[in-house]
């Protein structure tokens, strides 16, 4: 199994780091799991990560993964580790999930639970930084960070501690093994405005670079770019009241309901202690600026706007609308900081991710061809036109501050996706060096090393790319087996 074929498509049941070794040198485009978290939770099978006595153990092996994953990554690709904390001398322990389990106990399972108590004694109460740790380790095998994406979740696991805050958000890490890397930006990029006094501001910028022997930003090469913004390290998806309820995990769920299933099946109300605050929710470790209208009606937000922005100059109200009106439409808070429900699932596996958090690093991580003769990766070509400025929303400004008398502006360039660039190979089909029947490429290929529920493969194959997944408990693979079979390429998403 020496062939680049003999692993497109395919579903491994082993350990790792055991599991990678016999797959070829540099044939995987772009590398997304997630580690099983230390001391969190028993998956009842022999050789499974997660169960080492300290982290330091959980980490050296972690390492040894890292090495495996280096050597089968191609040179351009990219590699995305989704990576959450944990507490020193906290936690719930199996003996103590043991007891409370029973009729009259909400607790129905115990896989979820943590599967040991954490160490005590130095890091007691404190948290143990193993997201960071693991990511100074692999800095010192030679891989380069590119990014730290926050993953923040509207809906998190609740949280019984009184005297922290509840967490609301994990590590995305974005590494890469060369500083030169497939990447396409183009197709994640968020839409941007521009204010004529941005414009002014610039100009005034651009001369003082002139002045002193820089480049003119006011040239050919824009300081914005007009396809659109990069999207930053956090990702945001919008979720609605109403389904929040029905998302997380089954702990999770099981926790905000004042109701207990009965081994019978029937449902009736909980008479015991409530299983959520009536005090109130743990507001979280993460601020967000949706929250700032929040239980106000649409003549409170209009009053409170007129009066907040008539202390403003006109073109600092300007600014700030812009901000709040991307803000409502999910255009701003993209970047390195990703807000994405969890995602709930009706399978027995407590530590899936949704398939939301795989499509920015998918997208712009993985080429959709590459040449199966020399393996180059095609880059979008682009081309940038020329267009007339127009008003947007002066008119709701006026509304809201009176004063106002400018403009706003939107980019007065469009980007346009001309082409992808071709090597010099021939298609062995239509003889073309700019293949177009498709035989000449093969797409680049994914890896989820700790595949789970599959959902990194799955949103693979949505994306018309090739997958490989690896896990060491045949249920899951089984599990991942079928969903994948009812998956099929969704060329929307590519869009």
């Amino acid at each position: 199994m020496n062939k680049l074929q003999d692993w497109e498509n395919r579903i491994v049941c082993g350990s790792n780091p055991e599991a990678l070794k016999p797959i070829p040198d540099g044939i995987i485009s772009c590398v997304m799991t997630s580690f099983p978290y230390w001391g969190q939770r028993d998956y009842k099978v022999k050789g499974q990560m997660g169960l080492e006595k300290t982290f330091q153990e959980w980490l050296e092996k972690a390492w040894l993964i890292m090495d495996e994953i280096k050597r089968v990554l191609r040179k351009d690709g990219t590699c995305w580790i989704n990576l959450g904390d944990k507490y020193g001398g906290s936690g719930m322990g199996m003996s103590y999930a043991g007891q409370t389990k029973g009729p009259k106990s909400i607790l129905t399972h115990l896989d979820h639970m943590p599967a040991v108590g954490h160490s005590r004694g130095q890091y007691d109460k404190s948290l143990l930084f193993i997201p960071e740790r693991f990511a100074i380790g692999c800095l010192d095998r030679g891989w380069i960070l590119r990014n730290k994406c926050i993953w923040q979740k509207p809906n998190p696991m609740p949280c019984s501690a009184k005297d922290r805050f509840t967490t609301t958000w994990e590590y995305l890490f974005f590494m890469t093994k060369s500083k030169k890397y497939w990447f396409d930006l183009d197709a994640v990029r968020r839409p941007q405005l521009m204010t004529r006094q941005a414009g002014k501001s610039h100009q005034l910028i651009s001369e003082q670079r002139l002045n002193s022997g820089g480049k003119d930003w006011n040239t050919e090469e824009r300081y914005y770019n007009p396809g659109g913004k990069n999207p930053g390290d956090v990702i945001t998806t919008k979720i609605l009241e109403e389904d929040a309820e029905k998302m997380g995990s089954p702990r999770a769920r099981q926790h905000r309901k004042p109701y207990r299933n009965l081994e019978e099946g029937s449902v009736i109300p909980y008479k015991g202690k409530e299983t959520y605050n009536p005090a109130g929710a743990n507001p979280g470790d993460t601020i967000k600026s949706e929250d700032l209208f929040e239980g106000m009606g649409k003549d409170d937000i209009l009053a409170f706007l007129r009066e907040w922005l008539s202390e403003m100059s006109n073109d600092k109200a300007i600014e700030t609308i812009r901000h709040i009106r991307q803000l409502l439409k999910g255009e701003i808070g993209v970047g390195d900081f990703w807000s994405i429900p969890t995602q709930p699932s009706k399978l027995p596996h407590y530590a899936s991710y949704p398939e939301k958090l795989c499509l920015t690093p998918l997208k712009a991580g993985c080429p959709r061809w590459i040449c199966k003769e020399c393996g180059m990766a095609r880059c979008r070509v682009t081309k940038i036109e020329r267009g007339k400025s127009k008003t947007t929303f002066g008119s709701t400004v006026k509304d809201i501050n009176p004063t106002y008398s400018g403009k706003q502006y939107e980019p007065i360039e469009n980007i346009h996706t001309l082409g992808w660039t071709f090597c010099s190979c021939l298609c062995p089909a239509c003889g073309e060096a700019d293949c177009k029947c498709g035989e000449k490429w093969r797409p680049g290929i994914v890896l989820d090393p700790f595949g789970g529920t599959g959902k990194t493969c799955i949103v693979a194959k949505k994306l018309g790319l090739s997958w490989l997944y690896i896990d060491l408990k045949p249920e899951y693979c089984e599990m991942a087996k079928r969903d994948l079979d009812k998956t099929f390429y969704q060329e929307e998403l590519r869009l």
